[in-house]
């Protein structure tokens, strides 16, 4: 009845808009409340234990680079590099939008630095070529989830730290299924596109010469390198996945200060702020989620779900099958980087113990956490793209629909043929 009670409470605070890491402490101070065995002197400890990981430095550093980049107006040399590559196709511009998100992907390793930098050109770039709105949203907010399946990825640093599975690994095991995302999406947009359920005023643009994708790609070279210098980096061992984080800002800076010069040394301090701003959310977060996660390990529940998936019997794959189908449940409902958080370290005892590759599962566990960023009714690209473009989340969550399905359709196809994912980490790490 209790743990009701504070179910009930922990929905009733998320649904009145109190931010999710305040309920997340609420829910520990009621477990810990209730139960008079848990050591209080531990839970501070917890709490701060749950920031202090080197591999979480990173997190800061990679939103420092998106930010950088953005403001420095490589988002819009990204997209002028999509438009001469796809914008001739059917449906051209909304194609690009999804092509500028696996480049963009390549340097800011988050669905909310895609959705919230270049959304802000795609969608009034979309709708002025006749697309509705609530279309453009959707097909921005949706394009976003790429980003953290292509590397450098946050949450699968924040993966990696919890479950202490390889974050080099991961960023190769997520290359192929991301780019594989992209050219799904790209191939959805061209079937609704054939059927006439998206129109646009400009369907045709002529085919851009190679003279004309010579000049963008050297526009864009030197954002391009990033993403290569990093996994490069990483893959080679010259440096760790916090070192390339650091490495990053500074060829960033370098970029954006002197070799574009569209960004001046003023202007850098307010880009700290904002990314600071935004990294103390999420480290609140994840600080909470520490507190959480052992009081649920404290209470047994891992043994509890180990037990339960044990009892019926089945092998890892229906295991998966069963974890991914509540995971998508859960992610209408729960925030996508506070599932990570939370569910991450106790679902990893589960994985250990059916034998799935932890690499396979965390590249599956994160997709699915990306298709919780544009699920209704709290997926925050979905709300960051609406916003955007000026509607509301029910024509968005209408015109969702079919590529929320055809996300669920990849993210069960990477799941039953894991070498997709394991190919590129076993041949380079072996």
């Amino acid at each position: 009845m209790e743990l009701f009670v504070i179910a009930t409470l922990a929905v009733v605070t998320l649904a009145i808009g109190v931010p999710i890491g305040f309920v997340i402490l609420l829910t520990c101070f009621l477990l810990i409340f209730n139960d008079p065995f848990v050591n209080l002197g531990a839970v501070p400890a917890i709490f701060v234990q749950g920031m202090d990981s080197f591999i979480l430095l990173s997190i800061p550093l990679f939103v420092l680079v998106g930010v950088i980049m953005n403001a420095g107006g490589l988002s819009q040399r990204l997209l002028d590099l999509a438009v001469v590559m796809v914008g001739h196709l059917r449906a051209g511009i909304a194609h690009v939008n999804i092509v500028a998100s696996m480049i963009f992907s390549g340097i800011s390793g988050t669905t909310t630095s895609d959705v919230a930098g270049l959304g802000r050109i795609e969608i009034p770039m979309m709708v002025k070529e006749g697309f509705r709105p609530e279309t453009a949203a959707v097909i921005t907010a949706v394009s976003a989830t790429i980003g953290p399946i292509i590397p450098p990825s946050v949450p699968f640093i924040l993966y990696g730290a919890l479950t202490s599975t390889s974050i080099g690994k991961l960023f190769l095991g997520g290359l192929i299924p991301g780019i594989l995302l992209g050219l799904w999406l790209m191939a959805v947009v061209a079937l609704l596109a054939h059927r006439g359920q998206i129109s646009s005023a400009r369907y045709m643009r002529g085919r851009a010469s190679l003279a004309s994708i010579g000049v963008a790609l050297r526009r864009s070279f030197w954002a391009l390198l990033t993403p290569f210098i990093l996994v490069g980096g990483i893959v080679t061992g010259w440096f760790t996945a916090t070192e390339a984080a650091g490495v990053a800002v500074v060829y960033a800076i370098l970029v954006t200060c002197f070799v574009y010069r569209t960004v001046s040394f003023r202007e850098l301090f307010a880009m700290f702020c904002e990314s600071a701003e935004y990294v103390g959310i999420i480290m609140m977060v994840v600080a909470a989620a520490s507190v959480f996660g052992w009081l649920i390990i404290q209470a047994g529940a891992a043994a509890f779900l180990l037990d339960l998936i044990r009892a019926t019997g089945q092998g890892p794959m229906v295991t998966l099958i069963i974890i991914n189908l509540i995971l998508l449940v859960m992610g209408m409902f729960v925030e996508a980087t506070s599932m990570i958080i939370l569910l991450a370290p106790i679902l990893m005892p589960l994985v250990q113990q059916t034998g799935v590759d932890p690499v396979h599962f965390g590249v599956v566990f994160t997709l699915n956490m990306m298709i919780a960023t544009v699920t209704p009714p709290i997926g925050m690209c979905g709300i960051i793209a609406s916003d955007i473009a000026g509607v509301s989340m029910q024509k968005f969550s209408r015109e969702v629909i079919p590529y929320v399905l055809a996300m669920i359709a990849f993210l069960f196809f990477i799941l039953f043929f894991p070498p997709i994912v394991t190919y590129l980490p076993n041949l380079i790490f072996s």
